[in-house]
């Protein structure tokens, strides 16, 4: 197996967009956001912005409060001018993971420098994203619903809940985050763990965990 950087797509985007559905904390606090379709290096007709927007049609559903955990589901729109500027935001940082695993990009090609530390640390369970403060009193909410499973603590969910990308193979879902890049082909082991801004640019078997900005291919 060999590893090395991996040639840089013609064009390399410069610029995202996409509308998408947050999970807020009654506080403002961020926990995800899912955008399912992600647009690059089309006309941006605002210099970089987050705003609440009306629902597009498939999310009227999914919009509104969510009382057990404590939170939100709004509707958003992203822009991004400059994937090579450092991210700004929760929501600036989201969208370029979703970049990156949705393949639009390679890792290198797009700045996710801090995006760590921009993030919050969140619960990340079979009912969604929580909060970390008084998880316990939200855990004994959601019971009511049935069995509680937390996959885990960080800041960073598992890519495969937001993004599956056609002609892999993922053995164990926790071992890719969003923000991995797998190419078409790449089959996943359970050894594996795979970073925002680590994967492959071809079709390969990854085994071992990937050292941020490894690509392999």
């Amino acid at each position: 197996m060999s590893v090395h950087s991996a040639p840089a797509p013609t064009p390399t985007p410069t610029t995202a967009s996409a509308r998408g559905l947050a999970t807020i904390t009654y506080d403002g606090t961020v926990l995800d956001v899912w955008y399912p379709a992600v647009k690059v290096d089309e006309p941006i007709t605002e210099s970089t912005t987050t705003r609440l927007d009306e629902a597009p049609q498939q999310f009227v559903q999914l919009v509104g409060p969510d009382e057990e955990r404590g939170v939100a589901r709004v509707p958003v729109l992203t822009e991004i001018a400059d994937l090579s500027a450092a991210p700004t935001d929760a929501y600036d940082v989201y969208l370029r993971l979703h970049v990156l695993s949705h393949r639009l990009a390679l890792p290198g090609q797009v700045n996710i420098d801090g995006s760590r530390d921009i993030l919050a640390k969140v619960v990340w369970t079979n009912y969604g994203p929580c909060a970390m403060a008084d998880f316990q009193m939200v855990r004994g909410r959601l019971a009511g619903k049935g069995p509680v499973t937390v996959f885990s603590v960080d800041t960073y969910p598992r890519m495969l809940d937001y993004v599956v990308p056609e002609g892999v193979n993922v053995i164990d879902s926790g071992r890719v985050l969003l923000g991995a890049h797998l190419a078409e082909g790449t089959c996943v082991t359970e050894s594996a763990f795979l970073l925002p801004g680590t994967g492959s640019a071809a079709a390969v078997t990854i085994d071992r965990r990937l050292e941020p900005g490894e690509v392999l291919g």
